[in-house]
Formats: C-alpha cells, sequence, structure tokens
C-alpha cells in the first residue's frame, strides 16, 4: 500500500479525537517526516574487531578505533553507499542508493568511537532541476570532494553531479543546491547497470579519480578514468586484488588515495579489504597496483562495505567504513573507525 501523507487538514480533524490518547506528537512526528524535516534518532550497538577474540584491536596497518551498528526508525534509513567526512564541522555525509543523505557528528571517547548523532533530518539528494532525485536517478555510490565540488557518483543511470561548494563551508551546505553535470567519457555509458562508478575520490588538483566495479581489461584489472571538470580524461586501470572489486575511495592528507573493496560468496561469506593507491603511479602507470593495508575477513565484523572517508587526526588519519544494510533485516549499518599506522606492522589478514 502506498505511503499517504497526513496533510494539515486531516491532522486537526484526527487530533480532536485522539488528542486525549495523547497520539497528537505522534501524528506531528509522522507528518515532519513525510516532510524530510523531522531530526533523526539513532541508536548505537558497539561492535567488536574480532566477535570471537573482542581483545583483537589490529589488522594488518589498521588499529581497531571502534565500531557500532547503528539503527533508527526513521524511514528510509540505511542503505549507505558512500561516505564522507567533513573538515568543517567534524561530521560523517553519508549518502543512500536510494538519493538520501545524512549528516552524524561521530562521538569520541578516550580515543574510542563510542556514538554517532544525527546532525539533522535524512534528506533527499536534489538534481539539476532542482527536484528531489528518485528510481533509478537516485542511486548514489560514491562521493568525492573538490575544493568547488562535492561531486556523486550515481549507478544504474551512470553520471556524476558536482554539487558546488565554497572552499571551508560546511559539505552539507553544498547538498542544498542544484548540482551540475559533469562530463564523462562515452564509455561509461557501456557500464552494466548494477557495475558502475563505484569508488569516486578528489585528487587535489581539481580533477576526480573514477574507478568501475563493472570494467576490466584483458589482465582482469578495474578501470576508470582522470576526469577534469571540462570532461577531458584519461583512462586508468587498477590491479585486480583477488576476487575483491572497489567499493569505495578517499584521498589522504599526503595525495594518495585509500580504496575499500568486498568480495562476497555465498560459501565463505563478506570479506573486505583496504588498500593504498599512489597518486604518483596513477598519474604516469598504465596498470596501478594497489599496496594491501588490511584485509578484514568473514568471521569479522563485517558487512557489504561500500563507502569510505579519511579523517585527519594529530599526525595520522582515522578511516571511516560504513556499510550498506540494502534494507535488508539480515545486514547491518555498519560503521568502524580505524587509524593508519604507517609505522606499523606488515600487512596482515584477518581470519
Amino acid at each position: 500500500m502506498p505511503f499517504v501523507p497526513i496533510t494539515s487538514l486531516r491532522l486537526a480533524l484526527v487530533a480532536v479525537v485522539l488528542a486525549s490518547f495523547g497520539a497528537l506528537g505522534v501524528l506531528w512526528a509522522a507528518d515532519e517526516m513525510a516532510s524530510g524535516s523531522a531530526p533523526v534518532e539513532i541508536a548505537v550497538q558497539p561492535v567488536p574487531l574480532d566477535p570471537r577474540a573482542p581483545q583483537v584491536h589490529r589488522v594488518g596497518r589498521l588499529a581497531y578505533a571502534g565500531g557500532l551498528a547503528l539503527t533508527a526508525r526513521a524511514e528510509g534509513f540505511g542503505g549507505f553507499s558512500a561516505l564522507a567526512h567533513d573538515p568543517a564541522t567534524g561530521d560523517l555525509i553519508a549518502l543512500s542508493d536510494r538519493g538520501r543523505w545524512l549528516a552524524m557528528t561521530p562521538r569520541w571517547r578516550d580515543g574510542r568511537l563510542v556514538g554517532a548523532k544525527a546532525a539533522g533530518a535524512l534528506r533527499p539528494l536534489i538534481g539539476a532541476d532542482g527536484k528531489a532525485l528518485s528510481g533509478r536517478a537516485a542511486d548514489a555510490e560514491s562521493l568525492a570532494v573538490t575544493d568547488t565540488a562535492l561531486v556523486v557518483a550515481f549507478e544504474q543511470d551512470h553520471r556524476l553531479l558536482a554539487y558546488p561548494r565554497r572552499p571551508g563551508a560546511p559539505l552539507a551546505d553544498a547538498l542544498a543546491h542544484r548540482p551540475e553535470p559533469w562530463p564523462l567519457p562515452d564509455a561509461v555509458g557501456d557500464l552494466a547497470a548494477n557495475a558502475g562508478l563505484e569508488a569516486v575520490s578528489g585528487l587535489g588538483d581539481g580533477r576526480v579519480v573514477a574507478l568501475a566495479e563493472g570494467r576490466r581489461d584483458d589482465t582482469g584489472a578495474y578501470g576508470g578514468w582522470l576526469v577534469d571538470r571540462d570532461g577531458s580524461a584519461r583512462a586508468v586501470a587498477v590491479a585486480r586484488q583477488g576476487q575483491h572489486r572497489p567499493t569505495g575511495l578517499d584521498r589522504l592528507p599526503g595525495g594518495d588515495l585509500v580504496m575499500s573493496l568486498r568480495h562476497f560468496s555465498p560459501l565463505s561469506g563478506v570479506s573486505i579489504q583496504v588498500a593504498r593507491l599512489s597518486a604518483g603511479a596513477l598519474a604516469s602507470a598504465a596498470i596501478v597496483a594497489p599496496e594491501p593495508l588490511a584485509t578484514l575477513g568473514p568471521r569479522m565484523t563485517v558487512d557489504n562495505i561500500e563507502g569510505i572517508a579519511v579523517a585527519p587526526h594529530g599526525d595520522g588519519v582515522r578511516l571511516y567504513l560504513i556499510a550498506d544494510d540494502n534494507f535488508n533485516a539480515l545486514q547491518r549499518t555498519l560503521l568502524l573507525a580505524f587509524t593508519l599506522d604507517d609505522a606499523g606492522a606488515a600487512p596482515a589478514d584477518g581470519g
């Protein structure tokens, strides 16, 4: 049955009958949620890195800084497939593959991630016409930050939309503006509907790099493009990492990129990799070989990780990973935090 919004007239009439039962507040809340203005109340459940060994706090070169399973009763909460850290506010901006976005403030205590508070409502992404995106056009999969725009990559209807931003202003401000198309090579149109631009990042020079989940060359490497604002592009390729496919990408303070990759098998479950891409190699090499940083195996706390965000912290960085629960009751919206230790041990797999 389709959702029927509660109009002001209907609300006034029903309120007369239900006010004595304390239902008026519920109706107001429903009306606010229908208009996208109600704040989201997020409930969190801490999760260990390894449920079999809660004392484990390291995997490869990543030190685990805490993780949360997020739930909320807000309609449309979940499906988060892209993530960015806002240096202006400290918030995380999460996009869903149903065309919604949410700003969240991570809460830290004694160096551990212990909570996440919504910094407002769950709001729709808007298109170039100023209207809320829906259907195939709303499948946001990745998010890149440049000096002048917040660039969102969409699957199914493959494209990039650039939401204009002022340097230093909160990223959420950009999403209130009408976006402009970011031109892409014609070859993007050849991508399968569910194998599009899954991993996109700014490069710090006005360009973005966009990797496609389903584009491979003869060696099996995953392909993509370095794209200027005017649409001029150069093809790039990232060497395949076993069966893992790219799902997220962000830029490290030094200019290199960090990437999340996912593999799923009905027999073994989900496995997640985190790897570094050399900016220098990306600019010159025919095929870039990622440097593995960690592998989170199926027995660890993992799910359908699709977004990764870098947050500078002291002399190092924090990495946030977010899972797309596909609006499936058997999956979870996970928010995991790590610190990247360049001087750490050699990369190691998690079981």
